[in-house]
């Protein structure tokens, strides 16, 4: 963990702390934070790009059609979303205006990604 999250001693702690993050401008546009689901101790950890529109209503992770195909695939491998941790690099959206005025997905930016680092290390 890095210097700046050491103050947190839980992940119950950090997922506090990330729900009021501030550290990037995702934070302006953004309904909810997506930390993350299922099982924080699980051996296998699933890291996606960012959240969807459909995450960001929700505030949890893969909570679209992803999400569908993500169950889907877990199942085809004798998993659930219970036995895995699913979580994003960033955990905010990142839109943009779409040519008919309603937000797209966009690649998070460099800093955006950057602000999000901590919370996955």
């Amino acid at each position: 963990m890095l210097p700046l999250f050491a103050q947190y001693s839980d992940l119950p702690a950090l997922q506090a702390a990330c729900l009021v993050c501030t550290r990037c401008n995702l934070s302006q546009t953004r309904r909810n934070v997506v930390f993350g689901a299922g099982d924080p101790s699980a051996r296998l950890m699933l890291i996606g790009q960012g959240a969807s529109q459909t995450d960001d209503r929700t505030g949890l992770p893969y909570s679209g059609p992803a999400g569908e195909y993500l169950d889907k695939a877990l199942q085809a491998a004798g998993l659930s979303r219970e036995e895995v941790w699913i979580t994003n690099v960033t955990k905010c959206l990142a839109a943009k205006e779409g040519k008919d005025g309603r937000a797209e997905l966009r690649t998070p930016r460099k800093a955006e990604l950057d602000a999000c680092r901590p919370w996955l290390e």
